[in-house]
């Protein structure tokens, strides 16, 4: 028994939902109840390929989808895939308006007036001032460890020895595994890092003298 066409397998998996929040007048939202990408956006295989349960009911209706467009969500509901709720348009347009309905930053903060700071050029992209002040910090705070010899806090392993190692790898005094042994890594991250220290010395094979 052969595969269910892509078009009834869409039916299968879509069931009627409820107006969005976001935009009520749109009227009720057609729900893709499938697999997921993992952020949210409908998952669904036509055509011989993997895309999303949107961008295929747009096309089955409207046909191809021209390389410099893409589907946007008038509703803001990723699983939605009600073709009254969709619109064509350029990719920078549907970042903006992605963009211009977020409230918090992603660490939490609110785009208040006071901690808003409106990127040069761009008057949609906003920056958190919080999160900007508390970067800033977490750098003054690595410049002055390193001036007074302390470790740097954002790394997991002591990076004198992990260095050391790596070059002991490449200079194969050391297999990966032994030397992850001592720092208490992977083997995979030893091997990661005795590549990066084989490119910085020149050395086609990392593991050649």
């Amino acid at each position: 028994m052969g595969a269910k066409p892509a078009e009834q397998r869409f039916e299968e998996k879509t069931v009627p939902g409820e107006p969005s929040d976001f935009r009520p007048d749109l009227g009720p939202c057609l729900i893709y109840v499938g697999a997921d990408n993992g952020n949210g956006y409908g998952q669904f295989r036509y055509n011989g390929r993997n895309g999303y349960a949107h961008r295929y009911a747009w096309e089955r209706t409207n046909g191809p989808i021209p390389d410099d467009l893409t589907v946007d969500h008038l509703c803001r509901v990723r699983r939605c895939a009600n073709i009254d709720h969709l619109e064509l348009v350029p990719r920078v347009e549907n970042y903006l308006r992605g963009v211009r309905i977020r409230t918090h930053c992603a660490n939490g903060h609110e785009y208040t007036p006071e901690n808003t700071q409106r990127k040069r050029g761009i008057e949609q992209r906003r920056m958190c001032k919080t999160c900007k002040e508390e970067t800033s910090r977490r750098g003054q705070a690595r410049r002055t460890n390193a001036a007074k010899g302390l470790p740097d806090g954002r790394f997991k392993y002591d990076t004198v020895l992990r260095d050391k190692l790596a070059n002991d790898v490449v200079d194969r005094k050391l297999t990966p595994t032994e030397a992850a042994g001592i720092l208490g890594c992977t083997a995979k991250y030893m091997d990661k890092c005795a590549r990066i220290v084989a490119r910085a010395r020149g050395i086609a094979n990392r593991r050649a003298a």
